[in-house]
């Protein structure tokens, strides 16, 4: 049977493919090893089952891959319409290991491995996805990854690599990897019914030939036996199954560019663990159970890929691979802060050792004039918090921590503020560094202050979405305080965004029980409709406590609800009317929605031309307005300038990147950027006046930069796109 097939398919082949062997077999073609002698390169036979011809064309997903070049991406050589009603398709034999493989023998990467790996992925994936029309992976998991000898990736196996489009047919479903929306039953396409009536139940099971592939499995497995007579009783359970399965499914919506994200997500799970998550219509084992060896925001990430819902995930993997690259830079800020705490309270300690030997009467006055003193610098921040005044407050208070790190007040205080200013990482760390230190302990505060300290870690975890997480620290505010609606109403939110609908209904009732206000009710209600698809309802008791509430941390998260699911469903303008809103009520609480109203504004920006112009300026104004008072980021920075350089504002842009240039010296990316403003400014003026010197000078800087972001794991295909721009510039004279 082996020599007959390797025969065959020399012969459909020709003589310029030697030395074929067989590999494995996979649910939808057969592979075979062999040498191509003209281009002298090993490579992989991918020879389609004559049965599914019908249902799927072959050569498109060919097409495909052979338009596509990427370094991170398996070439494909020849596609050929074998005589024997066959499809061949010849792309790269990729050596290595795959990640499953990796892992099995080495156990959990690294950070620094796993954060590399990552962004090479995102990397790949978001090219997949710019593409037109895009192109969704669909099956992203440990074994569909190979890790070459060179240490980078190479993304196989584009089975279902189908283009985006209203056709869409078969979803590979495979358990813990798969998004929750892909284990909908697909739509039926043009072809033989067996075919086309294909369920993402019935593909769970198959493993699929890879695109490119591994030199190992050498062996041709033996013919399956014949399938036994299935009863009409077990054909109605597998249907109710499906039926249930699908009907599970239905609340998350449709196959997009997040469902790649959600398996990025899961890939890197169990690329840090060594653990395979559950099916996503089931919980998933929250990522800190495991703990594995990572940071804090790395994890976040990843969680926030695994999102059920996919709102709540990264839109793409562009904007996943921003997040990716900002890790290194926001982990360093939090080790330095760290230090700079460590050091200060050194330095007290040092003090208070060299006061004891003052007098007993000399001590006492010098502890109530500190106490004194601390209160009058808590009480202060306060004020000017309110005035709006963010960094003031930020320094009074962190000047009363370095008088008293041993008191709660400033700490709780300054972890809200951080709150409040979405920087929901930075409170955490802040907490966990002083209790991690001694200076906070929950076991030796008051009733009161331990509840806020769980309740303030509650919400932060719950903003980067580690629901598990959250729902321990609400249970642990809860046996402190049982007294506080807020406690509740954060729990139950948590648990509904968490999948636990039934713990999330008792706590409902328990707060219904309590006669706490409508409002906390219905909140917690819109969060489990949101939950469960019930869109329409959700945005309905949205807008409804929108109108009733004035309690800023209940308005914040309902505006940002409501608009997500507005620009879910299409309404952008609905999304910037709710989100013009919360800048307007929130004031200086609410950089994140201004951020994400920037965001909409320049995806309508794109999707309606007419109103660009209108569109851009108003981000550009709202992203400035985030920066002047101090709460935006190196990502806020570099949105700004993109929105200035897509209104043609070239100076502004230059501007903005310059000072971040001063802020972030060590940042390749916004030398990156000047680059690319840079040429755009040049390409605006007449032929005869371009110079793109600077151009050349800041890739320079950028590469230089780069290099060392890489060394970190970081890779960027804007980089790539960098290096083709100033090969375009050399070809065409303008650079020597």
């Amino acid at each position: 049977m082996r020599g007959y097939l390797t025969d065959e398919i020399g012969k459909q082949l020709g003589a310029e493919y030697i030395d074929i062997q067989p590999m494995s077999e996979g649910g939808m073609g057969t592979l075979f090893r062999a040498h191509r002698l003209g281009l002298d390169v090993d490579v992989v036979i991918k020879r389609f089952k004559q049965k599914y011809l019908g249902a799927l064309d072959q050569r498109a997903e060919a097409d495909i891959l052979k338009r596509l070049k990427h370094r991170y991406l398996p070439r494909i050589y020849d596609i050929i319409q074998g005589s024997d009603g066959y499809v061949y398709t010849v792309m790269d034999l990729i050596p290595g290991r795959n990640m499953r493989q990796i892992v099995k023998e080495n156990g959990p990467v690294d950070q620094r491995s796993a954060h590399r790996w990552a962004c090479q992925l995102c990397e790949v994936v978001a090219y997949l996805h710019e593409q037109e029309p895009v192109i969704i992976h669909r099956d992203i998991k440990p074994s569909n990854v190979m890790i070459t000898p060179e240490g980078n990736i190479c993304l196989i196996d584009f089975n279902t690599s189908l283009t985006y489009a209203d056709d869409t047919i078969v979803n590979a479903v495979t358990h813990g990897f798969a998004a929750p929306e892909q284990y909908l039953q697909p739509a039926k396409t043009a072809g033989p019914p067996a075919a086309s009536g294909l369920t993402a139940t019935e593909t769970a099971s198959t493993e699929y030939a890879p695109t490119g592939y591994r030199p190992e499995e050498l062996t041709l497995p033996a013919p399956p036996p014949a399938p036994a007579q299935e009863s009409r009783s077990g054909r109605e359970s597998l249907r109710s199954s499906q039926a249930a399965q699908s009907t599970r499914a239905g609340g998350y919506g449709g196959i997009a560019k997040c469902t790649d994200v959600y398996s990025i997500g899961a890939t890197l799970y169990y690329l840090v663990t060594g653990c395979t998550p559950e099916k996503a219509l089931d919980p998933i084992t929250p990522l800190s159970e495991h703990a594995p060896p990572i940071s804090a925001t790395f994890a976040s990430i990843i969680m926030r890929a695994m999102e059920k819902q996919p709102e709540r995930r990264f839109p793409d993997a562009a904007h996943m691979l921003q997040a990716l690259q900002d890790v290194d830079l926001l982990d360093a800020r939090y080790r330095r802060c760290h230090l700079a705490r460590t050091i200060t309270r050194g330095i007290f300690a040092v003090l208070f050792c060299a006061s004891l030997a003052c007098t007993g009467y000399g001590v006492m006055q010098l502890y109530q004039g500190r106490q004194n003193a601390y209160l009058t610098l808590v009480t202060q921040s306060e004020t000017l918090s309110t005035q709006g005044d963010t960094e003031g407050a930020v320094d009074l208070l962190e000047q009363a921590i370095d008088m008293s790190p041993d008191r709660a007040e400033a700490y709780l205080r300054l972890a809200v503020e951080w709150y409040q200013q979405a920087q929901y990482q930075q409170a955490l760390d802040l907490l966990n560094n002083a209790e991690s230190a001694g200076s906070l302990l929950p076991d030796q505060l008051s009733d009161d202050q331990a509840g806020d300290f769980y309740y303030i870690q509650a919400n932060c975890l719950y903003e980067i979405g580690d629901y598990a997480s959250a729902m321990a620290q609400y249970q642990r505010a809860l046996e402190r305080r049982t007294d506080n609606d807020a406690y509740y109403r954060g729990l139950a939110m948590a648990q509904a965004r968490g999948g636990d609908l039934d713990g999330a209904q008792q706590t409902l009732e328990t707060l219904e029980a309590r006669g706490a206000a409508s409002v906390d009710c219905q909140v917690v209600q819109a969060e489990i409709n949101t939950v469960q698809g019930m869109f329409d309802e959700a945005l309905a008791g949205y807008r409804s406590v929108l109108q009733q509430s004035d309690d800023a941390q209940i308005l914040s998260r309902c505006y940002l609800a409501a608009a997500q699911i507005c620009q879910q469903q299409g309404d952008l303008d609905g999304s910037i009317q709710l989100l013009r809103q919360a800048v307007e009520s929130l004031g200086d609480a609410s950089p994140l929605h201004a951020e994400m109203l920037a965001q909409v504004l320049s995806e309508k920006a794109q999707a309606d031309p007419a109103s660009s112009a209108a569109c851009y300026q108003e981000a550009e104004a709202v992203l400035q307005a985030v920066m002047d008072r101090g709460q935006g980021n190196a990502l806020t920075a570099l949105n700004l300038a993109m929105v200035q350089q897509n209104l043609g504002a070239f100076d502004r842009a230059e501007q903005t990147l310059l000072a971040m240039c001063q802020q972030y010296p060590t940042d390749y990316r916004p030398y990156m950027r000047l680059a690319f403003l840079y040429a755009d400014w040049q390409d605006q003026k007449p032929v005869a006046h371009r110079d793109y010197a600077q151009v050349e000078q800041y890739a320079g800087l950028a590469r230089q930069y780069y290099q060392q972001a890489v060394a970190n794991g970081v890779s960027d295909m804007e980089m790539s796109r960098l290096d083709n721009l100033l090969e375009q510039l050399q070809v065409g004279g303008w650079l020597s």
